[in-house]
């Protein structure tokens, strides 16, 4: 008996994340609106941004999806997938790493959770001042990074 689990299509966000991107097209915030920035960027973005912190469960998902698979761009999928990999318990799982469905699922909970953050980032900070906050935190990572090679 074989069970057809049909392999995820497409990238999906709540409902309350689409209305975060709204607000971003609006104010062009950072530069992330479209189409200065596409949609897989603009995922890519927000995953990053929620990478550190706890993943957002999906709940009350935009119907129809977010980014249909075609149109992620293959450093997108790269990140997904390295994100996945970076957060496996154990080597010994790398292999789930090929499981389509469990990475573009931890993804979009990243995702969500940065489309979160960058909702507050609007509320409380001019992007000229994130950018520089931003620019400040890559140049700490470098230095630490760095200094372990």
């Amino acid at each position: 008996m074989s069970t057809n689990i049909k392999a995820p299509d497409r990238i999906n966000i709540t409902k309350s994340a689409k209305e975060i991107v709204i607000k971003i097209d609006e104010s062009k915030y950072l530069g992330l609106e479209f189409p200065s920035t596409t949609r897989s960027e603009l995922f890519a973005f927000a995953m990053a941004v929620g990478v550190e912190t706890v993943p957002t469960k999906l709940s009350n998902i935009q119907p129809g999806g977010f980014i249909l698979e075609s149109s992620i761009d293959s450093t997108t999928k790269a990140l997904m997938h390295a994100y996945y990999i970076a957060k496996l318990p154990s080597v010994d799982m790398i292999d789930s790493a090929t499981n389509k469905e469990l990475v573009y699922s931890i993804a979009q909970e990243y995702a969500n959770t940065g489309f979160e953050i960058i909702d507050d980032y609007i509320a409380n900070k001019k992007d000229s001042e994130l950018i520089w906050d931003i620019l400040e935190e890559l140049d700490n990572q470098y230095k630490e990074n760095v200094d372990c090679i």
